[in-house]
């Protein structure tokens, strides 16, 4: 027998007569959750820290999986009171920013040549985001958030493209874990 509340329930939904909005229905959850939690402080610093780190759940193509969306938030949820290199971390490591800014099976030049004998070059994308938005940023600052000029009066930058391709050498052979036994079986994809 179908209830009200069933449609928050996946293993119902082929069940229900209508379509589940899951985008909704993360953004119902959130906001239970957010509001109502006992742990205020905690959500606070998540919800602050989900605008610093340029994450988005809607870019996310599989609507129906909810829960790779939910780990990015759970990442400042659970880290709330953890450093900030921890929180880099955890979010580098999350499968869905790997997605986003497309470092997921990023190739490695010297292994990617040994093994097709062509060159593929990382994509830079996450390490210049990394760089420019959750470490350094684009110009040399004084302590008071002023920027530091150069003889000639111009902004001095903190990085140049060599050290974007360094760095973007860190970020290769990301693969997408292989898909558990659970709702992910209900989307018929082979990744989680």
């Amino acid at each position: 027998i179908a209830t009200e509340d069933d449609g928050y329930d996946v293993t119902n939904r082929k069940v229900q007569s209508h379509r589940i909005d899951y985008n909704a229905q993360k953004g119902d959850i959130w906001m239970e959750i957010a509001v109502g939690a006992d742990d205020q402080l905690c959500q606070r610093m998540a919800f602050a820290l989900s605008k610093i780190f340029a994450t988005s759940t809607t870019e996310n193509a599989d609507t129906q999986s909810t829960e790779t969306n939910i780990v990015v938030y759970d990442n400042f949820v659970n880290g709330c009171f953890s450093t900030y290199k921890d929180i880099t971390k955890r979010v580098s490591f999350n499968e869905e920013m790997s997605t986003q800014l497309t470092y997921q099976n990023n190739k490695a030049v010297h292994t990617y040549w040994h093994r097709s004998n062509s060159l593929a070059w990382p994509d830079e994308n996450y390490a210049r985001e990394n760089l420019q938005l959750h470490n350094i940023g684009l110009i040399k600052l004084n302590e008071d958030g002023t920027p530091i000029p150069d003889i000639f009066g111009r902004k001095i930058s903190n990085y140049e493209q060599k050290h974007i391709f360094t760095v973007a050498k860190i970020w290769t052979g990301f693969e997408p874990p292989p898909k558990r036994g659970n709702h992910e079986d209900l989307d018929w994809s082979l990744h989680s």
